[in-house]
């Protein structure tokens, strides 16, 4: 595929990506963790320090990951999820 073709695939994906999570987090607010919460489902939401330790203790599980990626995919895919 041309590189500027390419790059309009790759922005228009953004664009698209972010705006089905904008839709779909109001949903699953107001819809799905309802009906979950109704199961029984116990949620666990996680102290700042409960996070940082999350991090730091995923972090060698994210390196390995990454090196089974081509190089710059992973950082990528990770920054993406996490913005």
């Amino acid at each position: 595929m041309p590189p500027d073709i390419q790059k309009l695939f790759i922005e228009a994906g953004k664009g698209y990506g972010k705006g089905v999570f904008e839709r779909a987090v109001p949903y699953w607010e107001k819809e799905t963790w309802p009906l979950i919460r109704k199961a029984g489902v116990k949620e666990i939401v996680l102290t700042k320090e409960e996070q940082q330790e999350f991090k730091k203790r995923v972090e060698p599980v994210l390196d390995w990951w990454k090196g089974l990626l081509p190089p710059g995919v992973g950082e990528k895919a990770i920054k993406l999820a996490t913005e």
